[in-house]
C-alpha cells in the first residue's frame, strides 16, 4: 500500500464524502483546501450516511471532528512510506490544471459543402459524459478540471425539453437523452468539472464605431451576434453553468489579419462581454487562446495585448493558453518567454498540446506527446494549464485513455509519473556516450528501450529529400512553386542561418515537372533579409506572366525537395505550392518548411541495463560534422512518462541539459 500524504487522504475522503467540500474553510485542515493536481474535489452523489450530517450537529461536535481530521492528516504525513509509483500518485509538484476539449453528440449525415478536417471525427466524445463510459477515461477524468466545448458543438446538440431556441427536442429527433446537452452539463456538475466555451467574441454587429466589427476580416475570432446569443441561451436552457469562455484568437485575427490595434480589438470585445455575455452569465471568467509563432517580438506583443484587454474590460485575462505552431523548435523558446510575460501579469499560462503530424492516429498522438516531453523535459516550461484537443482529421477517437492513438491517451501519458533521461560523453575514444534513465524517485529503470537520433544542426550533411503530399483543391487549375523566407508566415528568429536546395520536382496524375535553376541553390538567411521567389519548371506554361504548372482538381500530388539547413533556419522559410483558379487568383497554398536533416542511429531501441544505463558509440563522422544527439524514451503507457535528453554538438555544450 502506498504512502498516504495529506493530499491523498483528502482525495480519498472526498470520493467517499463529497459534500464535505461544502464545509466552511475554517473546518479544513492545513493543505486540505489546496486542490489536487486536477484542481477539483472528487466524488459523485452524497450517500445518506455522509459525514456532512455532522455539519447540522452542534458546533462542539463539529469542532471535535475537525480536530480529529487535522490529527489524522498530520499523523499520516509524518509516517513516510515508499510506494509504487502510479498515475494516482504522480510525484509531480505544481502539476498543471488539466483541460480537455471535446465534442457533443450530433448527427453527421449532412456535411457542409466543404466540410472541415474535423468533420465526423472523434464522434465518441459524447460518451465521455455517460457514467457507463467513465471507466474508459477514469484516470484522466479524476484529474480533469475543465471540459471545453466549442460553439459549433453546442449549436448542434439537442435539448431534452422544447425551448425557444430548440423547438425540436431530442425525442423529436430520435436521440437518446444521455446524448443531450442537458445530460452533459449534469455529468460535469456531478463530477465537479468546470465548463468552458471556446468561441469568438468579435461580433459582426456594430455595437460602437469600430473597424474590426465592421470589416469581419477573420474566421475563428469572429461570430454573428445572433449565433453568440443562441449559444449562450441554449446553455442556460440546458441548465448549464458556464465557468469560462476561451476567446478564439482575437488578437491574432484582429491585429494580424484585420490590422487593427490591440486596444481597439480589446474595446470591441469589452462591448460584446458587457452587452451580450454578461446578460446570460455575469460571473463567467474570460481567458484567451492565441497562436504562437517563432518571432522573437511575439511575446512582447502578447504582453501588450494582455494589458490592452485589462484596460478595456477592467479585469485581467482569466488565463492565457498558447496554441503553438509546432513545426519549429524555436517555438519552445518563445513559450518560455510568453510564460514569463503572463506570469508577470498574474495571468495563468497554459499550453495546447496538439500535433504537427497529421498522417495517422498514432503519428498524431506521438507528435503531441513529443511536444509536452520537449516542453517540460528539455525547456523546463512550467505551465499552469495543459489542454488536450484536436481540430484536424486525427486522431479519430477520444476513448479509451489507455489505447495508444486516442486523444485521451495523450492526456493519460501526460499524467504518468516523470522519468529522467541524461546523456554524457565518456572519456576515451570519440563518440562514446552514456545514457541513464531513472524514475520519478531517481531509481534506475532497467529494460527500457532508448532510441537515439542525430540532427544536422550545422548544415554539414549532404542534402536529403523532404516530401510533401497533398490533394489539388477544388477549382484549382494551376500551381506555382516558390520559396519564401521571412515572409507570409515565416520569420527568422536567429542571427543567421543557411538553407540549401537541389532540384525540386512535383508529380501529379503520372506527370512530373522539375525546377530548372542551377543547383545547389544556397540561401543565406538573416532576420533582415526577405525572399519571395517563384520558380520556373520544365514543361510549365504561363498565366498572367507567372510560370505555372497545369494541375487537375482533386488529383493527388507529391512535392520532393532536396534540402539541408541549419537548425537556426528552421521555419525561417518554406517551399510552397500556391494553387490558382482559372483567373490566376490564389485559392490555397501548402508549405514545406525549412528544417535540418536528421537520422536515427539505431534501427531498434537500445535497452537499459540493471543500472538504467546504455553505453552508445556514436559514429565519429556525426561528431565531426557537429551533429546534435538526442535520446528518446517513449514511456511504457502504464507507469512511466516519456522523456528525452539532448547532447549538443561539439560546437555547443558537451553535456545534456536535462537536470
Amino acid at each position: 500500500m502506498g504512502s498516504l500524504g495529506p493530499q491523498r487522504i483528502v482525495d480519498r475522503m472526498s470520493r467517499a464524502w463529497p459534500s464535505c467540500w461544502s464545509w466552511p474553510r475554517s473546518c479544513r485542515a492545513p493543505g486540505a483546501g489546496i486542490a489536487q493536481p486536477g484542481g477539483r474535489p472528487r466524488g459523485g452523489a452524497v450517500p445518506s450516511n455522509c459525514v456532512y450530517q455532522v455539519y447540522r450537529m452542534t458546533p462542539k461536535l463539529l469542532g471535535l471532528f475537525c480536530s480529529g481530521l487535522v490529527s489524522l492528516l498530520m499523523a499520516a504525513s509524518a509516517v513516510p512510506q515508499k510506494s509504487r509509483i502510479s498515475i494516482d500518485n504522480p510525484a509531480r509538484l505544481n502539476a498543471p490544471q488539466i483541460w480537455v476539449t471535446t465534442g457533443l453528440y450530433q448527427p453527421w449525415d449532412h456535411p457542409p459543402p466543404n466540410p472541415p478536417a474535423w468533420w465526423a471525427r472523434r464522434t465518441d466524445g459524447w460518451e465521455m459524459f455517460t457514467e457507463v463510459s467513465t471507466e474508459k477515461w477514469q484516470q484522466v477524468l479524476d484529474k480533469t478540471s475543465v471540459i471545453a466545448l466549442t460553439g459549433n458543438s453546442i449549436q448542434a446538440a439537442c435539448l431534452e425539453k422544447h425551448t425557444k431556441s430548440s423547438p425540436r427536442n431530442c425525442s423529436d429527433l430520435g436521440v437518446d437523452q444521455e446524448k443531450s446537452l442537458d445530460h452533459a452539463f449534469r455529468f460535469l456538475k456531478a463530477h465537479h468539472i468546470k465548463a468552458a466555451l471556446e468561441v469568438g467574441l468579435l461580433v459582426d454587429t456594430q455595437l460602437a464605431p469600430s473597424s474590426t466589427l465592421t470589416r469581419g476580416c477573420g474566421t475563428e475570432a469572429f461570430i454573428k451576434e445572433d449565433s453568440l446569443t443562441s449559444i449562450l441561451q441554449k446553455i442556460r436552457e440546458a441548465g448549464g453553468s458556464l465557468d469560462f469562455i476561451r476567446m478564439d484568437e482575437p488578437f491574432w485575427y484582429g491585429t494580424m489579419s484585420c490590422h487593427d490595434t490591440a486596444r481597439q480589438v480589446a474595446k470591441d470585445i469589452s462591448l460584446a462581454i458587457r452587452h451580450i455575455v454578461e446578460s446570460y452569465f455575469p460571473d463567467v471568467q474570460i481567458g484567451d487562446v492565441e497562436p504562437v509563432t517563432s518571432s522573437p517580438k511575439y511575446p512582447a506583443l502578447l504582453g501588450r495585448w494582455a494589458d490592452a484587454y485589462r484596460e478595456a474590460t477592467g479585469r485581467r485575462l482569466a488565463f492565457f493558453q498558447a496554441d503553438p505552431d509546432w513545426g519549429n523548435e524555436l517555438i519552445f523558446r518563445n513559450l518560455v518567454d510568453i510564460a514569463s510575460v503572463m506570469k508577470a501579469r498574474f495571468i495563468p499560462f497554459g499550453i495546447m498540446y496538439t500535433s504537427q503530424d497529421d498522417s495517422s492516429d498514432l503519428d498524431w498522438t506521438q507528435s503531441a506527446i513529443g511536444h509536452f516531453t520537449m516542453a517540460e523535459t528539455y525547456f523546463h516550461i512550467n505551465a499552469d494549464q495543459a489542454d488536450f484537443q484536436s481540430w484536424t482529421k486525427y486522431p479519430a477517437f477520444m476513448l479509451p485513455e489507455q489505447k495508444p492513438g486516442t486523444l485521451l491517451n495523450v492526456a493519460y501519458q501526460y499524467l504518468l509519473p516523470r522519468t529522467y533521461l541524461s546523456m554524457t560523453k565518456v572519456g576515451g575514444f570519440h563518440g562514446r556516450v552514456r545514457i541513464k534513465l531513472t524514475d520519478a524517485e531517481r531509481a534506475p529503470l532497467a529494460g527500457a528501450g532508448i532510441r537515439i537520433k542525430a540532427i544536422d544542426v550545422q548544415d554539414s550533411w549532404p542534402m536529403a529529400d523532404r516530401i510533401m503530399r497533398g490533394t489539388v483543391p477544388t477549382r484549382a487549375i494551376y500551381g506555382v512553386i516558390g520559396i519564401r523566407a521571412n515572409l507570409e508566415g515565416s520569420e527568422m528568429s536567429a542571427d543567421r542561418g543557411e538553407a540549401d536546395f537541389g532540384t525540386i520536382s512535383i508529380t501529379s496524375n503520372g506527370k512530373t515537372w522539375r525546377s530548372n535553376y542551377a543547383v545547389p541553390l544556397k540561401m543565406q538567411l538573416s532576420p533582415t533579409k526577405t525572399l519571395l521567389s517563384n520558380l520556373s519548371f520544365t514543361g510549365a506554361t504561363t498565366c498572367r506572366s507567372l510560370s505555372v504548372i497545369p494541375l487537375d482538381a482533386g488529383a493527388s500530388y507529391t512535392l520532393s525537395v532536396p534540402m539541408s539547413a541549419t537548425a537556426s533556419a528552421a521555419h525561417a522559410g518554406y517551399v510552397t505550392i500556391v494553387f490558382l483558379d482559372g483567373t490566376c487568383k490564389g485559392i490555397k497554398r501548402d508549405a514545406l518548411y525549412f528544417s535540418p536533416s536528421s537520422e536515427w542511429l539505431s534501427r531498434v531501441p537500445l535497452f537499459t541495463n540493471s543500472n538504467g544505463e546504455v553505453l552508445f558509440s556514436a559514429p565519429i563522422a556525426f561528431e565531426a560534422a557537429g551533429a546534435e544527439l538526442r535520446a528518446y524514451y517513449g514511456g511504457d503507457n502504464m507507469y512511466h512518462r516519456p522523456s528525452l535528453s539532448v547532447l549538443e554538438s561539439k560546437r555547443g555544450q558537451s553535456e545534456s541539459n536535462q537536470k
